[in-house]
Formats: C-alpha cells, structure tokens, sequence
C-alpha cells in the first residue's frame, strides 16, 4: 500500500491505548462506520469529521462528524452478548452517559449510537419523540398505553431528566442497526463511487489515513488534497481536480482541427443549429442526433456554432474526431486518448454533470462506415457509445457523417430508424433567410448581386480541416 504522507506530527506520538492507535482501530466495526463517514467528507456531504480524542471528556466516542451547523457524535459498539441492547446494559456501558454528556452541553448536537445487534427500547423511545413535535406530552400520549409508558421511566432514571428534558435529548439521538455485512457493502458501493480503486485498497489506505491522523479535524478540502491529490488513491471523474480542464483542452483541440468561416467578422448562423440545440433541450428529445449532409454543405459550422453555445451556457461536453483515432480498440483506451482518463467517456459524461444534459459530440464517423473499408474496433467502439447513451436516458450524442456514408452503411441507416434517434441534415445555405440578411449588415450593396453570384454564394461552404 502507498505510504500517506500529511503534516500531522501528532500521530508518530504514544497515546494511551494498548497496542497504539492502529491496534484501537484496526479492521473493526468502528473502523468500517469511520470510514464510511469520512466517505461523507471527501463527497461534500459533511464538512469535517475528526477520529478519537485526547481530551478525556470524549472518551467514550469514537468520532464526531460536522454537518449541516452542528456537530453528530458516534459511539460504537458491535454487539451484546445478551443479544438486544436494553436500557440497563447501556447504561451499565456509559452509553447513556456518554449520549447525555454530547446532547446536553449543545442544544444543536446529535447523537448515534452504531450497532450490529438492535437497541429496540431506545430505539423506539426516539422514534417516538422525533414523531411528537408538539411537546413532551405529545410524546407521553404516544407512549401510553394500558397505563404503561415503555422504558421511558428507566431512561429518566439513568438521566436524572425530567420528562421534557428527555423528550428534547431523544429527538436528537439515533439508533443505528447494521451488520458487518451491510457495512461491507455500503463501503463497497460508496467507495466505488468515489475511487477508481478496488476496496481492497482503499478501504486500508483510508483507515489508515485516520490512524495517521488521530486527533485531527479533517475537513473535505484537506483530505481531498491529502488523498486525493497526493495521488494515494485515484478518484473517479467527480473528484478528478483537473478533469474538467482535460475535457476542455480536448474539446480546444477539436476545435483547432478546422478554420473557422466568417464574413467580414460576422458568422451566418445556420437554421440547422438552432434545430439541433432545440432537439438537446426538449425532455423527450432524442439520445442520438445524427448531423448529416453533403460534402462542404457547412456540418463543422454548424457544430461550432453548437459547441459554442453549449460552452456559453456552461453545459458539458466532450467533442472529437474519429478520423484521428482509427487506433483506438476501446472505449476505455479512447477516454485516455481524449483527456487522460481510462473510462468510457459516456460514464465520464454522466458522472460530471448532475443536473445537465451532458453532450458527447463525434465528428467525421464517415471515415469508419462500411464503404470507408475500415470496420476495425474504432467502430465497435462507436457504436458501443451509441448504445450506452440511449442506456442511459441523459446523455446525448450527436454523430456528424455525410449523406452519402448515411444511406450506404446498413448499420447507420438501421441506427436512424431506432427509437430516440433523430436526424439533422445541413442543406444548403439559402440566399433569403441566411445571406443576404447578413451581407446587408456587413454593409454589402446586395442589390448589385447578381443571380449568378447568388448561386455561388449559396454553394456548401468547405470548414476544410487542417493539420495540427
């Protein structure tokens, strides 16, 4: 396992616990629920979490996580031997003290109280009192029934509370019941959220963080920068700190391949862009979006003028061209060739952007059809992306091909008949909606025009690529 490197001397010095502090945590139950949580932390999702205290009066918990202004307290205790954990035997653990201790000094503070074997007597008296939000009495009524008030006597008796004193502490206390088991997998499915690591190794590299830095308050910036961009284990696309720089210099790089056409400064804007941004917003739009026309007929204009106001609105996406990646033989090989990352860039996609429509834009897939004679794993790979968008229900693509590749690859035009599939041809550019309005603002004397260079004006206008 990489060795953890942080600035917290703290943790090379001897603290009162038999075996050290890597034998207090160790592979536990507390250690799993520690890590669990400060999966919270690197996510966003809490704000600081801090393992095991000098301070003696908290000895009794093993970590406190900051969440939403106010502080959750966590004691663990895997299991009883008498099976369910009444109110005597946590009483007889200094369970309830330590909860008292935590809930009384902040009116703001949580409890928990972490178990693989159930605490139903305490578990049900604060359920009860979070559902009676109109007072102790509320709560009582809730309780009473056949003259019986469950435990409830028996807790005020550990707690020398009052009735309305107890009912504001359990509104603030949680029983939470899991097997090791549960736990195991939890860690698995967060961790394969946040890394690219088995749990294998990460969940080792993390308990150890905590061991390395006992005593510490770990806020999401610090562990982000200590695990994250020390580069002891590898984020998945959420967490990449220069993932979305790499995405953008790709998508430079696309954009540099062609030169952009202007008149006098001035961009036509093209009908077939403002059809196809319509097509990317509606919700029941398509998943693909095939961006066809002849030769020169202006498809890389209309892409540009796509991309750039998708970039305007801040949307994401990733555009390139195939014909520059014949080589590549999956999609995980072609996430790396794109921005340094082997992944397919429809997860990639999906995981970046949590509220957009992500775009995964593919030029010149002409130079892979079936007439181009080059039907290698290039095109496996592109298809593979076609069908992993639709999966997903909020990526879309847009695949930009002649016509003529269009009507002449069975595979293509067996694409276009699916569902979610839509297509947009790039026509010619027409002289009254288009040209002139343009040349007119340009101060152009359109009047002189003549029909014959109306004609060559209104021909496809080549975006012939260059070489980067």
């Amino acid at each position: 396992m990489r060795d953890i490197r942080t600035t917290n001397n703290r943790a090379s010095r001897a603290y009162p616990f038999p075996g050290g502090i890597a034998g207090k945590l160790g592979d536990r139950f507390e250690a799993k629920w520690a890590v669990k949580k400060l999966f919270e932390v690197i996510l966003g999702h809490a704000d600081a979490l801090q393992f095991e205290f000098v301070d003696p009066v908290n000895h009794g918990v093993e970590f406190w996580v900051f969440k939403n202004g106010s502080k959750e307290w966590y004691q663990a205790k895997k299991q009883n031997v008498q099976g369910n954990w009444t109110i005597r035997r946590l009483a007889e653990e200094g369970v309830l003290d330590t909860a008292l201790s935590k809930l009384s000094a902040s009116p703001e503070d949580r409890f928990f109280f972490l178990s693989a074997a159930p605490a139903t007597q305490l578990e049900h008296l604060a359920q009860r009192a979070a559902l009676s939000e109109t007072g102790a009495e509320a709560f009582l009524d809730s309780l009473d029934k056949n003259g019986r008030l469950d435990h409830l006597p028996a807790l005020n008796r550990v707690w020398a509370t009052s009735v309305e004193q107890t009912w504001c502490y359990l509104r603030r206390l949680q029983v939470l019941c899991e097997s090791e088991t549960n736990l195991d997998i939890d860690l698995r499915m967060v961790g394969g959220l946040v890394f690219s690591d088995s749990v294998e190794n990460f969940f080792p590299t993390l308990r150890e963080y905590l061991e390395n830095n006992f005593n510490r308050e770990l806020t999401t910036e610090i562990v982000r920068k200590e695990i994250i961009e020390s580069g002891c284990l590898t984020p998945c696309a959420p967490l990449d700190p220069s993932l979305r720089e790499r995405i953008s210099d790709a998508n430079r790089s696309y954009l540099d391949s062609y030169i952009p056409f202007d008149i006098g400064g001035a961009v036509i804007v093209r009908q077939e862009t403002q059809e196809v941004l319509a097509l990317l917003e509606a919700d029941d739009g398509p998943s693909i979006i095939l961006l066809t026309g002849n030769a020169g007929a202006g498809k890389s204009g209309v892409v540009r003028q796509i991309l750039s106001e998708l970039e305007k609105r801040g949307a994401t996406f990733l555009a390139f061209r195939i014909d520059i990646r014949l080589g590549i033989d999956s999609s995980a090989a072609l996430g790396q060739a794109l921005y340094e990352r082997r992944e397919n860039p429809i997860f990639t996609l999906q995981s970046l952007a949590s509220t957009d429509k992500p775009v995964l834009f593919i030029d010149q897939i002409d130079a892979i059809s079936e007439i181009s004679g080059r039907v290698g794993a290039i095109r496996e790979v592109m298809f593979e992306l076609f069908r992993f968008a639709k999966a997903s229900g909020k990526i879309k693509v847009i695949a930009a091909c002649r016509n003529y590749d269009l009507s002449n690859d069975s595979s293509l035009r067996e694409l276009e008949k699916e569902e979610r599939v839509s297509r947009v041809e790039v026509k010619r550019l027409d002289w009254a909606s288009e040209i002139e309005p343009l040349l007119g603002k340009r101060g152009f004397p359109v009047e002189r025009i003549t029909t014959k260079q109306r004609e060559l004006l209104t021909l496809p206008l080549n975006l012939a690529p260059v070489d980067n």
